[in-house]
């Protein structure tokens, strides 16, 4: 066998793309950066909602203050007055979709400082923070949520619309 020559000669192999290190930092943020999103979405689906179907009445409640209304037997009164059609569909607007979340504030909910929409499915009464922080407890299911600026000041507009001054600092 002359002529034929035995040694192997190795395959080529492709050579390595070679990522530098940046590449590397920015595909690994852009990996969290999207586990991130992803997480976040998950979270906010599998989150409560306030729902409220067609509401059709309401109320609200909240203590009344002296000297406009005087102690009777030394104690406060609280005052329960039925909301318009507007006012129950402005409540409506600010609560329904709300996402509800587990907290443990330290401010103060009462229903005596309330408001109830009631629709086919039941009456939900949403109870007011009584320092002004702007998070809002619904009452079946004692999860909160929270206000915007001018969600605390159209709710307070509504409580003064009554004669309220309601506890919780607007």
């Amino acid at each position: 066998m002359a002529g034929t020559d035995l040694r192997h000669e190795p395959e080529r192999q492709r050579p390595r793309e070679k990522m530098n290190h940046t590449g590397r930092i920015v595909l690994i943020a852009l990996l969290v950066l999207a586990l991130a999103v992803i997480v976040t979405i998950a979270v906010n689906i599998l989150q409560p909602k306030v729902q409220i179907i067609k509401a059709e009445s309401g109320s609200i409640s909240f203590a009344a203050l002296p000297p406009k209304f005087p102690l009777q037997n030394g104690r406060q009164q609280v005052i329960i007055k039925k909301l318009t059609s507007n006012e129950v569909q402005q409540l409506v607007k600010i609560v329904n979709k709300k996402t509800l979340h587990k907290d443990n504030p330290s401010c103060g909910f009462d229903t005596n400082t309330a408001f109830t929409l009631h629709d086919a499915s039941g009456d939900h009464t949403f109870m007011i923070a009584q320092d002004g922080d702007g998070i809002v407890e619904e009452k079946t299911t004692g999860r909160y949520f929270y206000l915007s600026d001018s969600e605390t000041r159209l709710l307070a507009a509504i409580f003064a619309s009554f004669g309220g001054a309601p506890p919780y600092g607007i």
